[in-house]
């Protein structure tokens, strides 16, 4: 009997949190996240771009098409 109710407690809150999330996005709010290590992991990431690649050591014409083997 307790388990019932404590089963309906957790899904009761998950869709208090459910309906929280579709109130704020219609606000035009995002959503908040629960999660603060993931926010974390987020702001940790760097992204490193090299300058224009050299294409020009491949030629098209050096290039062969595959062709297809029937094994």
């Amino acid at each position: 009997m307790i388990t019932k109710w404590i089963l309906l407690l957790v899904i009761a809150w998950y869709v208090s949190k459910a309906v929280g999330n579709v109130i704020l996005s219609l606000r035009g709010a995002p959503p908040v996240q629960s999660n603060p290590l993931e926010r974390e992991a987020e702001s940790k990431v760097h992204v490193h771009k090299n300058g224009p690649a050299n294409t020009s050591s491949v030629n098209p014409k050096e290039v062969e098409d595959a062709r297809f083997v029937d094994l």
